[in-house]
């Protein structure tokens, strides 16, 4: 019985076969020494797609511009013309507003103000700018022992049972300008009563504000000047100084340079001693001096 259906099963079998072998046979590709063109990958998958599906397979075209009546293009291709003119048109230079004459007075006053106390003028520059010239000079004189800078008490700094605005130079300054131009705008305005008879100011309460601001300018300064001199002098010596250190240190640098792995060698003992302690010694003595130079250059800028 079994004989009789695997006789009946052979010829199935067969069919099974040679099916399968025309289906490898089909999806064979050509090689890369065959005659025949190669199929493209993918090929069979897309013809086998949807003629409704085709379209995720192709690039989208952009949409259409939307039409523009006549007119309308003409009226927008003008205003385009003008908007392209105006871009490149030279710019004029904004001109600066003219200085109210109560400002042009206050400024003269304040100026001889400042050339009685043989002080110039740095409101020229911000405070972020003053503060940091002051900073500069901190690092440059560090002071010794438990003892600040000279200089910490014109700038930023706060400590303790000390106001860092008492000596600010250039607040100081600020608020004796801005008290000339009050005094101004009073005189100006024949100010001589107070509004209510309490609030503002007078003409002569505004001049007594500007002598008390003259004064606290005046007492900074005093304070600041002979400190700002000193360092002057101190720098001026260490500038000769680096003038004569500075090629000693080159010099004994090159020759422990040159000396190469010699300097090993006993017999070349003095030239390494004599340079290393060169080097040694000049070294900290170079960087104190043009850490006084740099820490000096911002305030010679502003008060020089």
């Amino acid at each position: 019985m079994w004989r009789a259906r695997s006789k009946e099963a052979t010829p199935r079998v067969l069919m099974a076969m040679v099916l399968s072998v025309l289906v490898l046979a089909g999806n064979v590709q050509a090689g890369p020494f065959s005659d025949e063109e190669p199929v493209a990958v993918g090929a069979a998958e897309e013809a086998a797609v949807p003629a409704a599906d085709q379209a995720e397979f192709q690039v989208q075209a952009p949409p259409a511009p939307p039409v523009v009546p006549a007119d309308l293009e003409v009226e927008a291709a003008d205003v385009r013309d003008e908007e392209e003119a105006v871009a490149l048109a030279p710019k004029e230079s904004g001109k600066s507003k003219p200085i109210p004459a109560y400002e042009q007075a206050a400024r003269k006053y304040f100026e001889e103000d400042l050339r009685a106390m043989g002080m110039p003028s740095i409101l020229h520059t911000t405070q972020e700018g003053y503060y940091k010239a002051i900073d500069e000079a901190v690092i440059g004189f560090p002071g010794g022992g438990l003892s600040h800078s000279p200089f910490v008490y014109y700038g930023r700094m706060r400590l303790s049972n000390y106001d860092s605005w008492t000596y600010n130079l250039y607040y100081r300054q600020k608020r004796l300008f801005e008290a000339h131009k009050k005094y101004q705008k009073l005189v100006e305005a024949n100010r001589t009563k107070r509004i209510l008879g309490v609030f503002g100011s007078t003409i002569e309460s505004a001049g007594r504000e500007v002598a008390a601001e003259r004064a606290r300018l005046q007492k900074a300064w005093g304070y600041f000047k002979p400190v700002y001199e000193q360092a002057k002098a101190r720098v001026a010596n260490a500038s000769k100084d680096l003038a004569h250190y500075e090629p000693l240190y080159q010099a004994a640098q090159e020759k422990l340079k040159a000396l190469g792995e010699n300097k090993n060698d006993p017999r070349y003992a003095i030239d390494v001693q004599h340079s290393l302690e060169t080097i040694k010694e000049l070294g900290p003595k170079i960087k104190v001096r043009q850490a006084m130079v740099r820490g000096l250059e911002g305030l010679k800028i502003l008060f020089n």
